[in-house]
């Protein structure tokens, strides 16, 4: 958090602090999206993998996510999705029962 402090600019807030929590907990795309008073949204920061598209800079017309949505966004800061390709991890117990 102390290399944000510093950061008085939005956007440039925004990248680092998604350059960090991609860093930090490995995933492969993080975003940052911003809400216009339109309602309207847009991607104004992200930290990805160079082989994946990139979303930064686009805007979504208010109607791509439902007011209830977008509410949710409002309440829940980090929101976390997963690939629908991706190989689910192996759970693994060390419970013994008796």
């Amino acid at each position: 958090m102390t290399k944000l402090e510093p950061i008085t600019e939005t956007r440039a807030l925004c990248r680092e602090a998604a350059t960090m929590v991609r860093q930090r907990l490995g995933y492969d795309q993080v975003m940052a999206y911003r809400f216009h008073g339109d309602d309207s949204g847009e991607v104004v920061a992200e930290a990805k993998r160079d082989d994946l598209e990139p979303y930064l800079g686009l805007r979504y017309p208010a109607t791509d996510i439902p007011k209830q949505a977008r509410e949710l966004f409002r309440r829940n800061k980090v929101r976390v999705l997963a690939h629908v390709n991706a190989t689910p991890p192996l759970i693994e117990s060390s419970l013994a029962f008796a």
